[in-house]
């Protein structure tokens, strides 16, 4: 989670890109249902904040569970 407004920044292993899902993107839902070791798919769109690209969510739906990491 950001430290304020409640977004939600994912990293992934296989892209130097972090992902970016806003409080009204659904961060809460993702961040329920996505944890850490499990593979994801992300669509949305590329976005430069800070200097940095990164993929901006923009509903929950763009980011699908593929396989569950060990919990």
């Amino acid at each position: 989670e950001t430290r304020s407004g409640g977004h939600l920044i994912i990293r992934l292993d296989c892209t130097p890109l972090q992902i970016f899902v806003p409080r009204d993107g659904g961060a809460a839902e993702v961040k329920g249902r996505v944890h850490a070791g499990d593979r994801v798919t992300v669509s949305g769109t590329t976005e430069e904040f800070g200097g940095q690209r990164e993929i901006k969510v923009s509903r929950s739906q763009d980011v699908v569970l593929m396989g569950q990491g060990e919990r």
